[in-house]
C-alpha cells in the first residue's frame, strides 16, 4: 500500500478538493484512530478540525480501494515489454514483433482487467 496515495495526508487533501477548501495541515505520522488524529495533526489555519476522524477513516478506505482497484495496472506495467524493446520490435519487424506481441498478451492474461 502506498501511503502517499491512501494515508491521511491523501485523505485529508482530498477532502480539501471535495468541498473546495485549501486548510493548512500538518500531518505527524499516519494517525490510525480519533486520539492519534487529535494530536497529530495540526491546522495551520484553523483553531478546531474541519473534518472528523470518521470522515478521513472513510475517505482513506475509499482511496485505499481505489488503490486496491488499479493493481492489475501496475502488475502490467512492470511486466510489459519497455519502450525500447517495443521500438526494436517495430523497427525489425518479423519474429521480433510477434515475440513482443507474445509478451504483451501473456502479461494481460495473467493480469487481466476486471469486468
Amino acid at each position: 500500500m502506498n501511503i502517499f496515495l491512501t494515508g491521511t495526508t491523501a485523505a485529508l487533501n482530498s477532502l480539501n478538493l471535495e468541498n473546495d477548501n485549501t486548510h493548512k495541515f500538518v500531518v505527524k505520522g499516519d494517525p490510525t484512530n480519533e486520539t492519534e488524529y487529535k494530536e497529530n495533526v495540526e491546522w495551520i489555519d484553523l483553531e478546531t478540525a474541519p473534518y472528523t476522524w470518521s470522515e478521513v477513516e472513510t475517505k482513506k478506505t475509499e482511496l485505499e480501494n481505489n488503490y486496491n482497484a488499479e493493481q492489475w495496472k501496475r502488475n502490467r506495467k512492470a511486466e510489459y515489454p519497455s519502450h525500447e524493446e517495443c521500438i526494436h520490435a517495430l523497427l525489425d519487424g518479423g519474429d521480433t514483433l510477434t515475440d513482443l506481441q507474445a509478451k504483451r498478451t501473456a502479461t494481460k492474461n495473467k493480469y487481466p482487467k476486471p469486468e
